[in-house]
Formats: structure tokens, C-alpha cells, sequence
């Protein structure tokens, strides 16, 4: 199975103004590190809840139908772009929505109207592209928000490597591991 990403988000959930703000930064000398704090910090609050979270385009490329219903990586689910398959030839064949496959957005699900057709034996034998993500900042659940902010802030206040080794600066606040919990669907798991 290949995850990659087609189209990155244009746009980040948590603004500068909002950061500056949460972290009580009352400058603009660091308005640059703030800003690569957020976006490191969205990319692991997607990463470790396994969430999408502004909209992003992704391809997943499998060599085989997974099952009957191929559950999509990075929830929400907001459109399948295209469903193709390779055909024994090694020729791309584009499948019909509604007449070959539904989605099942809210369920974050493709599955076969009828049955998958069979497909050649190669590595990408079924591509399957989608938009993943909340359509604006707005639509972005606020436990997201905050545990972006909450990490980006942390690791500003805790940025110089000269701090005692009491690995604090190695660990993942505890109230952030909460957020990714809930993000996740409720599952507390170990992050560094």
C-alpha cells in the first residue's frame, strides 16, 4: 500500500495572530519560527491521530481490492477524485461513481455497487484519489486547534538545547496526548 500525497493545503488551521496570542508572544521577532512551529506541529497532530486536517488531495495505490469496502486513510473524507484499476494488460480503467462504486463520506468508505473487477498483478494495481481535510480553518474541530497550539508552544518555550536533560523537551505534553486521543476516536497510545 502507497499513502501519497497529491495536493497539500494552501492553508493552516491555527493563524499566526492566533499563536502569538495562545503562546502570549507579544512580538513579531519570531513571527517565522511561530509559523514553522505550527505548521510541524499540525503535521504531527495529522500524523499521530492519523487525521487530515486542513483539505488535502492523497493517492492510495494498492496492489489488490483490500476487501468490500476500502476504509480511506486521513478522515473526514470530503470526495473521491477517481477510482481506476489496472486490467490484466496493465491498462487504467477509471471506474463510474454511483454506477461501479459508492462513497460513503461520512463513513470515510468506497465500496462496489455490484462486485470489484478483477485486476492485473502490479504494485499499483488499484489508485484510488481523494480530498481528505475540513473544507476551511473554521470547520476544523477546536481539540485540533488547540492541541496544534498547545504543541507549537511548547516546543517554542522549550527550544534551547542547553536545557537540563531532564527530558522534558522530548515529551509530548500530556493534555495533547488527550487531544489525540479523542482525535483518533478515543484511543490513548503512546507518543514520544
Amino acid at each position: 500500500m502507497t499513502l501519497t500525497l497529491i495536493t497539500a493545503s494552501t492553508a493552516e488551521p491555527v493563524t499566526l495572530e492566533e499563536l502569538r496570542a495562545f503562546g502570549q508572544v507579544d512580538h513579531t521577532d519570531d513571527d517565522a519560527l511561530l509559523e514553522c512551529l505550527a505548521v510541524a506541529a499540525r503535521e504531527f497532530v495529522e500524523s499521530s491521530a492519523g487525521v487530515a486536517l486542513p483539505a488535502q488531495t492523497w493517492e492510495l495505490a494498492v496492489r489488490d481490492w483490500p476487501s468490500r469496502i476500502i476504509k480511506l486513510p486521513r478522515p473526514p473524507l470530503q470526495a473521491v477524485e477517481s477510482l481506476k484499476h489496472r486490467d490484466a494488460a496493465g491498462n487504467l480503467v477509471t471506474l463510474a461513481e454511483n454506477t461501479d462504486y459508492r462513497v460513503d463520506l461520512a463513513g470515510g468508505a468506497v465500496e462496489p455497487v455490484s462486485a470489484w473487477p478483477r485486476v492485473g498483478d502490479y504494485s499499483d494495481a488499484v489508485q484510488l484519489r481523494f480530498t481528505a481535510g475540513y473544507a476551511g480553518a473554521d470547520d476544523v474541530p477546536q481539540r485540533a486547534k488547540l492541541a496544534i497550539m498547545s504543541l507549537a508552544a511548547f516546543w517554542y518555550d522549550h527550544r534551547n538545547p542547553a536545557e537540563p536533560s531532564d527530558g522534558a523537551t522530548r515529551r509530548v505534553p500530556f493534555h495533547v496526548k488527550a487531544m489525540l486521543a479523542q482525535l483518533r476516536g478515543g484511543r490513548l497510545e503512546a507518543v514520544a
